[in-house]
Protein backbone atom coordinates (compact mmCIF):
# COMPACT_ATOMS: atom_id res chain seq x y z
CA UNK A 1 0.00 0.00 0.00
CA UNK A 2 1.29 3.48 -0.95
CA UNK A 3 2.51 5.41 1.91
CA UNK A 4 -0.31 8.56 2.15
CA UNK A 5 0.89 12.25 2.60
CA UNK A 6 1.50 13.87 5.26
CA UNK A 7 0.30 17.24 4.03
CA UNK A 8 -2.74 18.54 3.24
CA UNK A 9 -3.15 18.55 -1.02
CA UNK A 10 -2.03 21.55 -2.33
CA UNK A 11 -3.93 24.43 -3.88
CA UNK A 12 -4.01 23.11 -7.80
CA UNK A 13 -5.14 19.69 -6.10
CA UNK A 14 -8.15 21.16 -4.49
CA UNK A 15 -9.23 23.17 -7.61
CA UNK A 16 -8.53 20.29 -9.75
CA UNK A 17 -11.40 18.60 -7.65
CA UNK A 18 -13.58 21.69 -7.43
CA UNK A 19 -13.20 21.44 -11.39
CA UNK A 20 -14.27 18.09 -11.17
CA UNK A 21 -17.32 18.86 -9.15
CA UNK A 22 -18.65 21.54 -11.39
CA UNK A 23 -17.68 19.78 -14.91
CA UNK A 24 -18.93 17.04 -16.88
CA UNK A 25 -18.43 13.54 -16.00
CA UNK A 26 -15.28 11.86 -17.08
CA UNK A 27 -15.13 10.25 -20.86
CA UNK A 28 -16.80 6.34 -20.58
CA UNK A 29 -18.61 7.40 -17.14
CA UNK A 30 -21.63 8.81 -16.04
CA UNK A 31 -21.48 11.39 -12.94
CA UNK A 32 -23.65 9.99 -9.88
CA UNK A 33 -24.40 13.56 -8.85
CA UNK A 34 -26.51 13.95 -12.47
CA UNK A 35 -29.10 10.85 -11.55
CA UNK A 36 -29.63 10.92 -8.01
CA UNK A 37 -31.04 13.13 -5.38
CA UNK A 38 -33.82 15.40 -7.04
CA UNK A 39 -32.86 14.44 -10.25
CA UNK A 40 -33.14 10.34 -9.75
CA UNK A 41 -35.37 9.20 -12.20
CA UNK A 42 -37.83 6.56 -11.91
CA UNK A 43 -37.16 2.70 -12.10
CA UNK A 44 -38.05 0.83 -15.39
CA UNK A 45 -42.04 -0.43 -14.18
CA UNK A 46 -42.76 -4.10 -13.41
CA UNK A 47 -43.61 -6.19 -16.08
CA UNK A 48 -44.50 -9.41 -13.39
CA UNK A 49 -45.70 -7.72 -10.38
CA UNK A 50 -42.73 -8.01 -7.47
CA UNK A 51 -40.92 -10.31 -10.21
CA UNK A 52 -39.22 -8.83 -12.94
CA UNK A 53 -39.23 -4.97 -14.63
CA UNK A 54 -39.39 -4.20 -18.06
CA UNK A 55 -36.44 -4.78 -20.15
CA UNK A 56 -35.17 -7.47 -17.50
CA UNK A 57 -34.09 -11.08 -17.63
CA UNK A 58 -35.91 -14.07 -16.15
CA UNK A 59 -35.14 -17.70 -16.16
CA UNK A 60 -37.48 -20.49 -15.05
CA UNK A 61 -35.29 -23.71 -14.33
CA UNK A 62 -37.01 -27.35 -12.87
CA UNK A 63 -36.77 -30.60 -14.27
CA UNK A 64 -37.34 -32.21 -17.51
CA UNK A 65 -41.24 -32.66 -18.29
CA UNK A 66 -42.39 -30.77 -15.26
CA UNK A 67 -44.30 -28.10 -16.98
CA UNK A 68 -41.99 -25.52 -17.92
CA UNK A 69 -42.90 -24.61 -21.15
CA UNK A 70 -46.81 -24.97 -19.84
CA UNK A 71 -45.54 -22.09 -17.69
CA UNK A 72 -43.90 -19.92 -20.16
CA UNK A 73 -47.24 -20.04 -22.13
CA UNK A 74 -49.48 -19.24 -19.49
CA UNK A 75 -46.85 -16.12 -19.19
CA UNK A 76 -47.09 -15.23 -22.70
CA UNK A 77 -50.81 -15.28 -22.52
CA UNK A 78 -50.85 -13.08 -18.81
CA UNK A 79 -48.90 -10.52 -20.17
CA UNK A 80 -50.71 -10.54 -23.98
CA UNK A 81 -53.74 -9.70 -21.48
CA UNK A 82 -52.28 -7.84 -18.51
CA UNK A 83 -53.64 -4.95 -16.41
CA UNK A 84 -53.30 -1.59 -18.42
CA UNK A 85 -51.37 0.05 -15.22
CA UNK A 86 -49.76 -1.31 -12.40
CA UNK A 87 -49.10 1.15 -10.41
CA UNK A 88 -50.27 1.60 -6.67
CA UNK A 89 -53.37 0.77 -5.81
CA UNK A 90 -54.46 0.76 -9.39
CA UNK A 91 -53.07 -3.10 -10.88
CA UNK A 92 -56.07 -4.70 -10.78
CA UNK A 93 -57.69 -1.42 -12.86
CA UNK A 94 -59.70 -2.66 -16.02
CA UNK A 95 -59.30 -6.38 -15.00
CA UNK A 96 -56.37 -8.28 -16.38
CA UNK A 97 -54.43 -11.86 -15.90
CA UNK A 98 -52.20 -13.26 -13.35
CA UNK A 99 -49.24 -15.86 -13.51
CA UNK A 100 -47.91 -17.74 -10.84
CA UNK A 101 -50.48 -15.53 -8.75
CA UNK A 102 -48.47 -12.88 -9.66
CA UNK A 103 -50.84 -9.88 -12.04
CA UNK A 104 -48.70 -9.11 -15.25
CA UNK A 105 -49.02 -5.54 -17.05
CA UNK A 106 -50.39 -5.65 -20.81
CA UNK A 107 -48.07 -5.71 -23.54
CA UNK A 108 -47.16 -7.51 -26.95
CA UNK A 109 -45.48 -10.88 -26.40
CA UNK A 110 -42.93 -12.19 -28.96
CA UNK A 111 -42.73 -15.88 -28.52
CA UNK A 112 -39.86 -18.26 -30.26
CA UNK A 113 -40.43 -22.13 -29.26
CA UNK A 114 -37.82 -24.40 -30.27
CA UNK A 115 -39.31 -27.98 -29.55
CA UNK A 116 -42.88 -28.28 -30.52
CA UNK A 117 -44.49 -28.41 -34.21
CA UNK A 118 -46.63 -25.63 -34.80
CA UNK A 119 -49.95 -27.52 -34.73
CA UNK A 120 -48.87 -28.67 -31.40
CA UNK A 121 -47.98 -25.26 -30.23
CA UNK A 122 -51.21 -23.54 -31.28
CA UNK A 123 -53.21 -26.40 -29.23
CA UNK A 124 -51.32 -25.77 -26.56
CA UNK A 125 -51.62 -22.45 -26.04
CA UNK A 126 -55.33 -23.12 -27.25
CA UNK A 127 -55.60 -24.87 -24.19
CA UNK A 128 -53.70 -23.25 -21.66
CA UNK A 129 -56.40 -19.97 -23.10
CA UNK A 130 -59.34 -22.15 -22.26
CA UNK A 131 -58.11 -22.60 -18.62
CA UNK A 132 -56.39 -19.30 -17.83
CA UNK A 133 -60.23 -18.06 -19.14
CA UNK A 134 -62.60 -20.14 -18.78
CA UNK A 135 -65.76 -18.14 -18.76
CA UNK A 136 -65.04 -16.96 -22.65
CA UNK A 137 -66.66 -17.95 -25.44
CA UNK A 138 -64.96 -19.38 -28.39
CA UNK A 139 -64.42 -16.08 -30.03
CA UNK A 140 -63.11 -14.31 -26.98
CA UNK A 141 -60.52 -16.90 -26.44
CA UNK A 142 -59.61 -16.57 -30.08
CA UNK A 143 -58.67 -12.65 -29.27
CA UNK A 144 -56.53 -13.85 -26.35
CA UNK A 145 -53.79 -14.10 -28.45
CA UNK A 146 -54.48 -10.54 -30.61
CA UNK A 147 -51.04 -9.70 -28.53
CA UNK A 148 -48.97 -12.99 -28.87
CA UNK A 149 -46.72 -13.53 -31.74
CA UNK A 150 -45.35 -17.19 -32.45
CA UNK A 151 -41.85 -17.71 -34.40
CA UNK A 152 -41.33 -21.54 -34.60
CA UNK A 153 -37.73 -22.60 -34.54
CA UNK A 154 -38.48 -25.83 -35.16
CA UNK A 155 -36.13 -27.41 -37.67
CA UNK A 156 -34.33 -23.64 -38.19
CA UNK A 157 -30.77 -25.64 -37.48
CA UNK A 158 -28.73 -22.38 -38.29
CA UNK A 159 -30.30 -20.33 -36.07
CA UNK A 160 -28.89 -19.17 -32.53
CA UNK A 161 -29.89 -16.54 -30.39
CA UNK A 162 -28.03 -13.73 -32.55
CA UNK A 163 -30.81 -14.82 -35.27
CA UNK A 164 -33.70 -14.19 -32.75
CA UNK A 165 -31.86 -10.67 -32.01
CA UNK A 166 -31.61 -10.48 -36.02
CA UNK A 167 -35.66 -11.74 -36.43
CA UNK A 168 -36.53 -9.17 -33.48
CA UNK A 169 -35.34 -6.39 -35.38
CA UNK A 170 -36.95 -7.30 -38.77
CA UNK A 171 -40.20 -7.62 -36.94
CA UNK A 172 -40.42 -4.82 -34.70
CA UNK A 173 -38.16 -2.42 -35.80
CA UNK A 174 -37.84 0.28 -33.39
CA UNK A 175 -41.05 -0.95 -31.29
CA UNK A 176 -40.15 -3.74 -29.19
CA UNK A 177 -42.35 -6.36 -27.76
CA UNK A 178 -43.16 -6.07 -23.88
CA UNK A 179 -41.51 -9.47 -23.86
CA UNK A 180 -39.63 -12.27 -25.65
CA UNK A 181 -40.29 -15.78 -24.39
CA UNK A 182 -37.19 -18.25 -25.41
CA UNK A 183 -38.09 -21.64 -24.63
CA UNK A 184 -35.96 -23.40 -24.48
CA UNK A 185 -32.45 -22.03 -24.17
CA UNK A 186 -30.35 -25.53 -25.14
CA UNK A 187 -31.71 -25.12 -28.73
CA UNK A 188 -30.48 -21.95 -29.38
CA UNK A 189 -27.01 -22.25 -27.30
CA UNK A 190 -23.74 -23.25 -28.69
CA UNK A 191 -21.12 -24.51 -26.88
CA UNK A 192 -20.47 -26.08 -23.49
CA UNK A 193 -23.30 -24.62 -20.89
CA UNK A 194 -20.99 -26.57 -18.18
CA UNK A 195 -18.30 -23.55 -19.19
CA UNK A 196 -18.81 -20.00 -17.77
CA UNK A 197 -16.43 -18.82 -20.45
CA UNK A 198 -18.54 -20.52 -22.91
CA UNK A 199 -21.69 -19.23 -22.13
CA UNK A 200 -20.98 -15.65 -21.95
CA UNK A 201 -21.81 -14.85 -25.42
CA UNK A 202 -25.43 -16.56 -24.98
CA UNK A 203 -25.77 -14.68 -22.06
CA UNK A 204 -24.60 -11.19 -23.88
CA UNK A 205 -26.69 -11.70 -26.29
CA UNK A 206 -29.90 -11.69 -24.11
CA UNK A 207 -28.24 -8.42 -22.40
CA UNK A 208 -28.63 -7.06 -26.26
CA UNK A 209 -31.86 -8.48 -26.42
CA UNK A 210 -33.06 -7.08 -23.00
CA UNK A 211 -31.34 -3.67 -23.55
CA UNK A 212 -33.50 -3.07 -27.07
CA UNK A 213 -36.06 -2.72 -24.16
CA UNK A 214 -38.28 -6.14 -23.83
CA UNK A 215 -38.07 -7.97 -20.53
CA UNK A 216 -36.67 -11.35 -21.56
CA UNK A 217 -38.10 -14.92 -20.14
CA UNK A 218 -36.09 -18.16 -20.87
CA UNK A 219 -36.53 -22.01 -19.32
CA UNK A 220 -33.61 -24.28 -18.55
CA UNK A 221 -33.83 -27.45 -17.05
CA UNK A 222 -32.13 -28.38 -13.56
CA UNK A 223 -28.85 -30.51 -13.84
CA UNK A 224 -28.80 -34.26 -13.07
CA UNK A 225 -28.99 -35.33 -9.93
CA UNK A 226 -31.47 -34.76 -7.06
CA UNK A 227 -32.46 -30.61 -7.24
CA UNK A 228 -33.27 -30.80 -3.43
CA UNK A 229 -29.19 -31.02 -2.30
CA UNK A 230 -28.61 -28.28 -4.03
CA UNK A 231 -28.77 -24.19 -3.18
CA UNK A 232 -31.17 -23.24 -5.27
CA UNK A 233 -29.20 -21.18 -7.58
CA UNK A 234 -27.43 -23.74 -8.22
CA UNK A 235 -30.14 -26.15 -9.49
CA UNK A 236 -30.44 -25.05 -12.64
CA UNK A 237 -27.98 -27.06 -15.45
CA UNK A 238 -24.42 -26.26 -16.17
CA UNK A 239 -22.29 -23.71 -15.70
CA UNK A 240 -23.05 -21.44 -12.26
CA UNK A 241 -23.52 -18.11 -14.55
CA UNK A 242 -27.15 -19.39 -14.94
CA UNK A 243 -28.44 -19.04 -11.82
CA UNK A 244 -26.63 -15.52 -10.89
CA UNK A 245 -27.01 -13.88 -14.02
CA UNK A 246 -30.89 -12.91 -14.25
CA UNK A 247 -32.62 -10.66 -12.48
CA UNK A 248 -35.12 -13.38 -11.84
CA UNK A 249 -34.50 -16.91 -11.26
CA UNK A 250 -37.18 -19.33 -10.37
CA UNK A 251 -36.57 -22.84 -9.42
CA UNK A 252 -39.55 -25.18 -9.34
CA UNK A 253 -38.22 -28.47 -7.72
CA UNK A 254 -40.92 -31.21 -6.85
CA UNK A 255 -42.08 -32.11 -3.63
CA UNK A 256 -41.98 -35.22 -2.07
CA UNK A 257 -45.55 -36.14 -1.51
CA UNK A 258 -46.69 -39.92 -1.84
CA UNK A 259 -49.94 -41.90 -2.01
CA UNK A 260 -51.38 -42.35 2.18
CA UNK A 261 -49.64 -40.17 3.83
CA UNK A 262 -51.19 -36.99 5.36
CA UNK A 263 -49.62 -34.50 2.40
CA UNK A 264 -51.68 -37.04 0.01
CA UNK A 265 -55.04 -36.74 1.48
CA UNK A 266 -54.40 -32.72 1.92
CA UNK A 267 -54.07 -32.66 -2.15
CA UNK A 268 -57.39 -35.01 -2.11
CA UNK A 269 -59.58 -32.19 -0.43
CA UNK A 270 -57.28 -29.42 -1.92
CA UNK A 271 -58.24 -30.49 -5.43
CA UNK A 272 -62.04 -30.33 -5.66
CA UNK A 273 -64.15 -32.09 -8.11
CA UNK A 274 -64.53 -30.18 -11.78
CA UNK A 275 -68.32 -29.21 -12.76
CA UNK A 276 -69.17 -32.18 -14.72
CA UNK A 277 -66.37 -34.57 -13.61
CA UNK A 278 -66.63 -38.03 -13.24
CA UNK A 279 -65.25 -39.58 -10.13
CA UNK A 280 -62.76 -42.03 -12.32
CA UNK A 281 -61.33 -38.94 -14.34
CA UNK A 282 -61.13 -36.41 -10.85
CA UNK A 283 -59.32 -39.66 -9.69
CA UNK A 284 -56.93 -39.21 -12.93
CA UNK A 285 -56.39 -35.75 -12.50
CA UNK A 286 -55.10 -36.32 -9.07
CA UNK A 287 -52.60 -38.78 -10.09
CA UNK A 288 -51.38 -36.57 -12.62
CA UNK A 289 -51.22 -33.39 -10.57
CA UNK A 290 -47.88 -32.70 -9.43
CA UNK A 291 -47.13 -30.06 -6.36
CA UNK A 292 -43.64 -27.95 -6.66
CA UNK A 293 -42.31 -25.41 -4.88
CA UNK A 294 -40.97 -22.05 -6.53
CA UNK A 295 -38.09 -20.76 -5.11
CA UNK A 296 -37.08 -17.01 -6.18
CA UNK A 297 -33.93 -15.33 -6.45
CA UNK A 298 -34.35 -11.50 -7.30
CA UNK A 299 -32.22 -8.93 -8.08
CA UNK A 300 -35.08 -6.15 -7.80
CA UNK A 301 -37.29 -7.64 -5.22
CA UNK A 302 -37.16 -9.27 -2.01
CA UNK A 303 -36.66 -12.84 -2.17
CA UNK A 304 -39.99 -14.99 -1.79
CA UNK A 305 -38.99 -18.52 -0.21
CA UNK A 306 -41.48 -21.92 -0.63
CA UNK A 307 -44.15 -20.41 -2.52
CA UNK A 308 -46.43 -23.70 -3.63
CA UNK A 309 -47.58 -24.76 -6.77
CA UNK A 310 -50.08 -27.42 -8.12
CA UNK A 311 -49.63 -28.18 -11.70
CA UNK A 312 -53.40 -28.62 -11.97
CA UNK A 313 -52.67 -29.83 -15.88
CA UNK A 314 -52.60 -27.78 -18.01
CA UNK A 315 -51.54 -24.86 -15.69
CA UNK A 316 -49.53 -23.87 -12.56
CA UNK A 317 -51.44 -22.25 -9.67
CA UNK A 318 -50.85 -21.08 -6.23
CA UNK A 319 -51.66 -23.49 -3.27
CA UNK A 320 -51.81 -23.35 0.54
CA UNK A 321 -51.23 -25.65 3.07
CA UNK A 322 -48.09 -27.42 1.41
CA UNK A 323 -45.20 -25.75 2.92
CA UNK A 324 -43.90 -28.89 5.64
CA UNK A 325 -43.91 -31.01 2.58
CA UNK A 326 -39.75 -31.63 1.75
CA UNK A 327 -38.45 -31.44 -1.53
CA UNK A 328 -37.77 -34.35 -4.00
CA UNK A 329 -33.97 -35.24 -3.06
CA UNK A 330 -33.15 -33.41 0.13
CA UNK A 331 -32.79 -34.17 3.54
CA UNK A 332 -35.93 -33.92 4.96
CA UNK A 333 -37.23 -36.08 2.15
CA UNK A 334 -34.67 -38.93 2.55
CA UNK A 335 -35.53 -39.07 6.26
CA UNK A 336 -39.41 -39.36 5.88
CA UNK A 337 -38.85 -41.80 3.02
CA UNK A 338 -36.82 -43.67 5.55
CA UNK A 339 -39.49 -43.16 8.57
CA UNK A 340 -42.21 -44.35 6.27
CA UNK A 341 -40.47 -47.36 4.89
CA UNK A 342 -40.06 -48.29 8.65
CA UNK A 343 -43.33 -47.57 9.72
CA UNK A 344 -44.97 -50.05 6.54
CA UNK A 345 -42.21 -52.45 8.03
CA UNK A 346 -43.65 -51.96 12.09
CA UNK A 347 -47.17 -52.21 10.71
CA UNK A 348 -46.73 -55.28 8.17
CA UNK A 349 -44.56 -57.04 11.74
CA UNK A 350 -47.95 -56.03 13.63
CA UNK A 351 -50.23 -57.69 11.22
CA UNK A 352 -48.34 -61.14 11.60
CA UNK A 353 -48.01 -60.58 15.82
CA UNK A 354 -51.87 -59.93 15.76
CA UNK A 355 -52.46 -63.97 14.10
CA UNK A 356 -50.30 -65.00 17.31
CA UNK A 357 -51.79 -62.58 19.78
CA UNK A 358 -55.40 -63.99 19.29
CA UNK A 359 -53.51 -68.00 19.61
CA UNK A 360 -52.33 -66.31 22.84
CA UNK A 361 -56.07 -65.20 23.99
CA UNK A 362 -57.17 -68.44 23.01
CA UNK A 363 -54.46 -70.32 25.37
CA UNK A 364 -55.60 -67.68 28.43
CA UNK A 365 -59.43 -68.59 27.95
CA UNK A 366 -59.14 -72.26 27.68
CA UNK A 367 -56.96 -71.91 31.10
CA UNK A 368 -59.91 -70.44 32.52
CA UNK A 369 -58.10 -66.99 32.80
CA UNK A 370 -59.34 -63.64 32.09
CA UNK A 371 -57.39 -62.57 29.02
CA UNK A 372 -55.43 -58.98 30.36
CA UNK A 373 -52.73 -57.80 28.96
CA UNK A 374 -50.24 -59.02 31.17
CA UNK A 375 -51.48 -62.64 30.50
CA UNK A 376 -51.65 -62.69 26.91
CA UNK A 377 -48.07 -61.12 27.07
CA UNK A 378 -47.16 -63.99 29.47
CA UNK A 379 -48.51 -66.23 26.69
CA UNK A 380 -47.24 -64.91 23.54
CA UNK A 381 -44.13 -65.39 24.66
CA UNK A 382 -44.44 -68.70 24.51
CA UNK A 383 -46.41 -68.97 21.03
CA UNK A 384 -43.65 -66.64 19.67
CA UNK A 385 -41.04 -68.88 20.32
CA UNK A 386 -42.81 -71.77 19.33
CA UNK A 387 -43.67 -70.37 16.10
CA UNK A 388 -39.69 -69.43 15.52
CA UNK A 389 -40.06 -66.55 13.12
CA UNK A 390 -42.32 -63.43 14.64
CA UNK A 391 -40.24 -62.47 17.54
CA UNK A 392 -42.15 -61.43 20.96
CA UNK A 393 -42.30 -57.86 21.60
CA UNK A 394 -41.13 -56.30 25.15
CA UNK A 395 -43.89 -55.72 27.52
CA UNK A 396 -43.57 -52.38 27.19
CA UNK A 397 -43.61 -52.62 23.25
CA UNK A 398 -46.67 -54.77 23.49
CA UNK A 399 -48.42 -52.29 25.99
CA UNK A 400 -47.89 -49.31 24.01
CA UNK A 401 -49.52 -50.68 20.83
CA UNK A 402 -52.39 -52.06 22.32
CA UNK A 403 -53.50 -48.81 23.31
CA UNK A 404 -55.16 -45.75 21.54
CA UNK A 405 -53.81 -45.31 18.10
CA UNK A 406 -51.39 -48.04 18.75
CA UNK A 407 -50.42 -50.55 15.60
CA UNK A 408 -51.82 -53.94 17.07
CA UNK A 409 -55.46 -54.33 16.31
CA UNK A 410 -56.07 -55.54 19.59
CA UNK A 411 -57.14 -53.43 22.62
CA UNK A 412 -57.70 -53.73 26.71
CA UNK A 413 -61.36 -52.94 27.65
CA UNK A 414 -61.74 -50.08 29.42
CA UNK A 415 -64.15 -51.34 32.36
CA UNK A 416 -63.21 -54.58 34.65
CA UNK A 417 -61.73 -57.12 33.81
CA UNK A 418 -59.83 -55.55 31.55
CA UNK A 419 -59.76 -58.43 29.17
CA UNK A 420 -58.04 -57.60 25.49
CA UNK A 421 -60.27 -57.94 22.60
CA UNK A 422 -59.73 -57.26 19.04
CA UNK A 423 -61.23 -54.20 17.24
Amino acid sequence: MPNLPETPPDEAANARLAAGRAGAARPGFMRASDHIGDRLQPQRPELVRGVLRQGHKLMLAAQSKSGKTWSMLALALAVANGYERLEGDGWRDGGGAEWLGRECRRGEVALFDGEMDVASLWHRIDLVARAMFPHDTTDERRRRGDLLMVRSLRGERDIGVDGVLSILGDGYGDEPPALVVIDPIYKLMEGDENSNSETRPFLKALDAIAAWGPSVAVTHHHAKGKAGERSVIDRAAGAGAFGRDPDAFIDLTALDIREGTDAWGRLERALPMAEGEQAGEWQERLRQSRLYRANYVLREFPDRWGHELLFDFPLMVPIDGFSDVPEEGSADAARNAGAQANADAADERWGDLDLLVQEAVEACEAKGATPTRRAVHDELRRVCAEDGEVPCPTYRAFEKATKGDGRSAWRVSQEAPYALYRK
